[in-house]
Parts: structure tokens; sequence; C-alpha cells
């Protein structure tokens, strides 16, 4: 059996890819334990998990705080699901933020340090994040902060110059300033709360349905 359970605690015994609903059902499972062996995790629906541990001698992650990261903690790969945090600070040794790393956290506002240089695929999609302070990143990746349905304060880097498809779909997000930004992804703010954009004097390329099922009643000026 590729996993052992004791108690409130499931450890991950073998390189094996955990579906989607594999703790749906398990509340009484509060931690999650990886074992050395263990060199892949695509958890996407840990809800019930509190705390990940790591075995001595892991060779691919280790943890901090109940917090998943990569063997040298420079990327933060999982926030537990299961914990309900106001406020988190990312560590400054953080390089890059995982894809997914924050889906469907309880959790309120992020700060981010400029040691950030990435951040993955959905990595706070459907959270309940209300603030967001982002590093200087060139780019927003796809589905970053869709179904942010409490999402009220974000605003992009001056450095930011690509959003993702689906970035900030059916996310809460009113206003928003893309002066610098030059690219749109496809879907992008399809279904948000976006009736305000400040600029797009750099934009070149607005991807399909970008604006889609929103209540914005205009963009510009190109100027």
């Amino acid at each position: 059996m590729g996993y052992v359970i004791e108690g409130d605690k499931i450890t991950i015994k073998s390189a094996f890819a955990i579906g989607r609903d594999f703790l749906i059902d398990n509340s009484g499972l509060d931690v999650m334990g990886i074992g050395r062996d263990v060199s892949l995790f695509e958890g996407l629906l840990d809800l019930c998990v509190c705390s990940y541990v790591v075995e001595d001698g892991s060779g691919s992650f280790s943890t901090e705080d109940g917090i998943l990261y990569d063997r040298d903690g420079t990327i933060l790969i999982r926030f537990p699901q299961g914990r309900h945090e106001d406020s988190f600070e990312v560590p400054d040794r953080v390089r890059a933020i995982g894809g997914h790393a924050f889906e469907s956290c309880v959790i309120g506002s992020i700060d981010i340090p400029d040691s950030v240089e990435s951040i993955g695929s959905c990595a706070f999609r459907n959270s309940t994040v209300k603030n967001v302070r982002l590093p200087s990143l060139e780019s927003i990746p796809e589905r970053c902060f869709a179904d942010t349905r409490f999402l009220e304060g974000l605003e992009l880097p001056w450095s930011v110059t690509v959003l993702g498809d689906g970035a900030f779909g059916h996310s809460a997000l009113t206003r928003i300033d893309l002066s610098n930004v030059i690219e749109i992804g496809d879907c992008c703010f399809i279904g948000s709360d976006v009736s305000d954009v400040v600029s797009i004097s750099s934009l070149r390329r607005i991807g399909r349905d970008a604006f889609s099922l929103t209540p914005l009643q205009g963009i510009g000026p190109f100027s």
C-alpha cells in the first residue's frame, strides 16, 4: 500500500499522484506525512489537512510550521487547506510559489516578499484571500486568482506585462491598473466584478472573452 494511516495522520509512502478527491471524506486526518522516498506531490483537494510533516532523509521536501516546501525551502509547494489564518507572510528565502499552493485555502491576506520570482498557475484559486501583496513579477499565470470571491485589494507591480488565461476569472476584484500590461489572456477577467480599468496604454493583445460577463462598460484610453 502506498500510504499508512495512524490516528489522525496519513503518511504517503510511495511516489504516486494523490487523486483530487483522495481525502475529501476523511475529516479526521489532520496531518499528512510525506515519506522519504516520495518525489512527486500532486494533492489538490486535501481539505482536512492542517499540517504537513516530512520523514527524515527526504531528498525532495521539507516543512516549516506545517507548510510544505521543496528540500531547500525555496519553493512553497503547499499551504495546508485545513488551516485557517487571518494573514501569512511568505518567508524571505522563498523564490517561487508553486502551482495550486494556496488553492481553496481559508486565509485573509498574504504578503509575498521581493525574493519571489515566479508564481505557479492556480496558486490562489478558490481561496478566501482578500488582500495580496505581490513582488516584482513579469506575469500573472493562468487561473492564478480565479474564483477568489473575497479578493478586495491587489495592485499589479509595474513589472507585470502579461496576464494569463483566466487569471482573474470569476474573482471579486473590482478595479485594476493595466498601465504596463502588454498582453491579456483569454477569459482573463471573465465573470469577475471588474468595473474599473485604469489604463491600457501599453496593451497589444486582448484575448478572447477577456472581459465577458463583467460590469465593465468600456476600456481606455489608448494613450
